[in-house]
């Protein structure tokens, strides 16, 4: 009976150490999103940068680890609609690798999108084009460790 007790005893400690996630959840820990734009009001014509920070809040560098090359991923949706309309398509489309990115403590990883109000232009690139309308941008970040989104970024194209 206390060989049964003590096998017991053992397979109860090595479940509870057995591959238990031990990383924060997807509002603990030490990372933060947060998203900020230049301009919430564009004219056609104009310009403005729609700014993605994922954030470092503690003393040592983070890493995360994903299985895709797709790290922080922005989307911009019709207001009223809930309509994708960046990334065209709706979705992302990714490598699969893994990949890792890794923040300073105190430091943060930025994702710029160049936006512009009007219709597409044939010649260079000069920003992501928005029609006339109302929008709501958001980013997020799904790694083998955290799952953040940042906050609304609402703005629109007059």
């Amino acid at each position: 009976m206390i060989a049964g007790c003590r096998a017991l005893t053992a397979a109860l400690a090595l479940a509870a150490c057995s591959l238990a996630p031990t990383g924060p959840g997807p509002t603990d820990g030490p990372l933060r999103m947060e998203a900020g734009i230049g301009q919430p009001s564009l004219a056609v014509g104009d310009t403005t940068d729609l700014v993605f920070r994922l954030l470092n809040t503690s003393a040592h560098s983070v890493t995360l680890n994903f299985r895709s090359s797709c790290r922080v991923l922005p989307y911009i949706r019709v207001a009223d609609s809930d309509q994708v309309v960046y990334p065209t398509g709706g979705t992302w489309g990714c490598f699969e690798a893994l990949t890792q990115l890794t923040i300073p403590a105190n430091d943060a990883h930025v994702v710029r999108v160049l936006l512009r109000g009007g219709a597409p232009q044939q010649a260079i690139h000069t920003g992501i084009p928005v029609a006339v309308g109302r929008y709501v941008a958001t980013a997020e970040v799904i790694s083998g460790e955290y799952q953040l989104r940042s906050g609304p970024v609402v703005f629109s194209v007059r």
